[in-house]
């Protein structure tokens, strides 16, 4: 069973996705901007933390749907090293939804689908959705808070 969904996602949704995103008429800074969305969603799925906690400002507040109370950079510093450390990400797709910048400021809303191996080898598919708030520091995006996570059951 588990092996029809990933070929789900593989065969229908990302073909799907594509599309959808092939689409969206991205100004040059909102391309710019979703750029940085994904340089650090694959960060994450390669297992990098120390590049990607460099997306993460030091007055960054986030809140996932899981947790009880938002978190700040060290609240998600020692979540982000405990959950590489556990899991192992097979492939994502991330969809833009909404990019919206002004100047500095960035709003990113978008879906996401998410493949992962637990140290167990099971394997779990999940999908959910986050709005990604982002200021420009030097030459790169980097988020200053964000709210989402898990809508899949």
């Amino acid at each position: 069973m588990k092996l029809y969904r990933l070929l789900f996602v593989v065969v229908i949704i990302i073909p799907f996705t594509s599309l959808f995103a092939q689409k969206r008429n991205l100004t040059e800074v909102q391309k710019e901007v979703w750029k940085s969305v994904e340089d650090y969603w694959n960060l994450y799925g390669k297992g990098d933390a120390v590049d990607y906690l460099n997306y993460i400002d030091e007055s960054y507040q986030g809140w996932n749907y899981s947790f009880q109370t938002p978190m700040d950079k060290e609240d998600i510093t020692k979540f982000i090293k405990a959950d590489m450390s556990q899991n192992t990400e097979i492939m994502h797709v991330i969809t833009p939804a909404v990019i919206w910048v002004k100047g500095n400021f960035a709003f990113v809303d978008y879906y996401y689908q998410l493949i992962e191996q637990n140290s167990k080898g099971d394997v779990k598919t999940t999908s959910g959705r986050w709005t990604d708030i982002l200021t420009k520091k030097g030459d790169k995006w980097v988020l200053i808070g964000d709210q989402g996570g898990r809508t899949s059951k």
